[in-house]
């Protein structure tokens, strides 16, 4: 709402300055300033044509806008549009209008729009980001992939940052090599203990012990938990912007007190915990859900219902979006077979109601609720592509 008036004002004050430009501008014919003077409707014609444009092209919807480039695309694409319709209305209304007079109302609109959303970005860059938490103490109670993305941008605005942990993790670096972390290695197949172990050495040579930062020593082999994907945290943690904390006791006041007796004063505590699993609108009981999560044959199909899929619930590492697609494919081609009343869907549609297969790989994933729809990202991505080659 507060851009809506800005534009508006920006307008009217371009309004404002275009009687004077085309009187001083070296071109056109002379005109003194009061022969130069805008109709008075004009105000309400330019308004309207502006506010209309920058509404209809997303200039006030923050997704739309979140980069500079967006922003100042949306508003040269609603200044076209603005101008074509206030071009047709004076021609219908004050065909006599200066066509120069015209043009300079268009570039200074334009002009001041630009200008003040930029220094409006800049201002909130240079001081808005910088006072929100240049003096507050901050604790992040999680360590997990957000947790840690959140510290190693806090350090960079806060006057401390603690981040507090119940476990210990296994540290991966975004890059090895100079190359993705996730695409290194994989194309020889090891068993999998001799992966865990070969591959936890291989994270100390890298990134060093954990335990030697403040961590607590995992109490579980790598693999049987989400991995940490992130190559500054302990780089801030070594160099003092990061303080590890145990566990959360209590909270009293702005004072934390933490398992091991100790604690502090905060500003802002910020939780990255994880999360659970909650299909607000559908009864649990219909997606055979048990325990933490649903119990989905394949992580996708309700096996009391025919024609019932759940798609996205599934998680391990680097399954990204490719095995979330595969899914999509497997529902489609089984959905499609249902409905040409194909034998292969038929039977596959018999096999869902049984137990799923396993698709832990082996491993003994940890029992918590982030990791409920855990599995193993080789053998998932292997049973999706076989089972969408049976119902092809």
């Amino acid at each position: 709402m507060v851009l809506f008036f800005a534009d508006l004002l920006a307008t009217q004050l371009a309004l404002l300055m275009t009687p004077w430009l085309r009187a001083q501008l070296p071109f056109g014919l002379d005109l003194e300033l009061a022969l130069a003077a805008n109709p008075p409707e004009l105000a309400v014609l330019a308004g309207i044509s502006w506010s209309a444009s920058l509404w209809l092209l997303g200039a006030y919807e923050p997704a739309r806008v979140l980069r500079a480039g967006d922003e100042a695309g949306r508003v040269v694409m609603a200044a076209l549009l603005a101008t074509l319709v206030l071009a047709g209305s004076l021609f219908l209304s004050f065909r006599e209008y200066s066509r120069y007079q015209f043009v300079y109302l268009v570039a200074a609109n334009l002009g001041l729009l630009l200008a003040y959303r930029g220094l409006l970005r800049t201002a909130y860059r240079v001081l808005g980001v910088a006072r929100a938490g240049a003096e507050r103490r901050v604790l992040i109670v999680g360590a997990g992939n957000s947790g840690c993305d959140i510290a190693v941008d806090a350090v960079h605005h806060a006057q401390s940052v603690d981040i507090s942990v119940r476990r210990g993790y296994y540290f991966v670096p975004k890059y090895v090599f100079g190359l993705p972390a996730d695409t290194v290695g994989g194309k020889t197949k090891l068993p999998r203990w001799l992966k865990q172990k070969v591959d936890s050495t291989m994270l100390k040579w890298f990134t060093g012990d954990p335990v030697r930062f403040g961590f607590p020593k995992p109490d579980y082999k790598m693999y049987e938990s989400h991995p940490i994907v992130n190559s500054l945290i302990l780089h801030h943690i070594g160099h003092g912007d990061v303080k590890v904390r145990p566990d959360v006791s209590r909270l009293d006041g702005r004072t934390v007190h933490f398992k091991d007796g100790s604690q502090a004063d905060y500003d802002l505590v910020m939780t990255a915990t994880g999360y659970k699993l909650h299909y607000p609108f559908i009864n649990n009981a219909l997606l055979n859900w048990q325990g933490m999560s649903p119990q989905l044959y394949l992580n996708i199909f309700a096996p009391r219902f025919e024609r019932l899929a759940v798609l996205g619930m599934v998680e391990a590492a680097g399954l990204g979006w490719e095995g979330r697609a595969e899914q999509a494919e497997v529902m489609a081609l089984y959905f499609k077979g249902l409905d040409a009343g194909q034998a292969k869907a038929l039977a596959f549609s018999k096999a869902r109601q049984g137990p799923s297969p396993d698709l832990s790989g082996g491993y003994r994933y940890l029992k918590v609720e982030r990791m409920a729809c855990y599995v193993n990202k080789d053998v998932y991505r292997n049973t999706m592509r076989q089972t969408a080659a049976q119902l092809a």
